[in-house]
Order: structure tokens, then sequence, then C-alpha cells
């Protein structure tokens, strides 16, 4: 489970995703992905990731040491191995 960065939150801003279309793409409920962007319910890794792919079809630019930070810490590589 992975806490909710507020690099993200800025990105869906910056997208301007709303958490209806984050909902439909994650198949969740508006509820559901809105309890988890506020931290109220745990964001689960494999959540993250496909949020993070939807930003990036979207066109958004997502630095993973700011997303993550410490999971890159003393990594020559920006991303993670497919």
């Amino acid at each position: 489970m992975a806490e909710v960065p507020e690099y993200l939150i800025e990105l869906l801003d910056k997208a301007r995703v709303s958490n209806a279309q984050l909902a439909r793409y994650l198949n969740l409920s508006r509820p559901s992905i809105s309890r988890k962007l506020s931290g109220d319910r745990p964001l689960r890794l494999e959540e993250l990731e496909r949020i993070v792919e939807y930003l990036e079809r979207l066109g958004v630019e997502v630095d993973p040491e700011r997303l993550l930070p410490g999971l890159f810490a003393g990594s020559k590589t920006k991303r993670r191995p497919a």
C-alpha cells in the first residue's frame, strides 16, 4: 500500500484529470478513488502504477524520484525495469 504523494495530486491537477475519469480508468467508484486520494483509504501500489500510466498516456511527464522519494536512492536508472 502506498501513501498518496502530494506530487501525484499536483500532476492530476495539472492534467485536469477528474476523480470520475480516474475512477473509470481504475474501475473504481468515484467515492472510492476520492477516499484514496484524500488519504482516508490506502492506495495500492498497482493503483499508483496505473495512475502514472494514465498520466503518461495523457502526455504528462512523471518524475519517479519525486513520486516515490527514496525508492530510487542510489540508482542510476530513472525508471524501474518493465
